[in-house]
């Protein structure tokens, strides 16, 4: 995935066991230094078990946190404290199928 000048490395891996805890899952889901684990197993179980939109959601919420420590200020244009994960689902799905957001977002009052 590409966001603007910043290419970011993504691999794919299964972890849903269903034995799996919520404590499992945040586990998972925490970032390591500057390595970050996503995909549904890595999310709450009801937003987790949708699978690829879990997916989707959680790679989105790790990019974000990525481009926040690297002190990116377009990442603000990726979040909407009322989306999923905290993320603007339609900026998101923009970036990830061009590698750009085209333009400003209108925030909801």
């Amino acid at each position: 995935m590409v966001f603007g000048s910043i290419r970011l490395r993504t691999a794919y891996t299964e972890f849903q066991d269903p034995s799996a805890s919520e404590a499992d899952r945040d586990v998972y889901g925490r970032m390591e230094d500057r390595l970050a684990f996503a995909g549904e197993g890595a999310l709450p179980g009801p937003m987790g078990a949708q699978c690829t939109h879990g997916a989707v959601f959680s790679g989105g919420h790790a990019a974000v946190q990525i481009l926040a420590g690297l002190g990116k200020s377009e990442v603000a244009t990726l979040k909407d404290m009322h989306g999923p994960m905290g993320l603007d689902v339609p900026a998101l799905v923009e970036v990830m199928a061009t590698g750009r957001l085209s333009r400003k977002r209108e925030r909801p009052a």
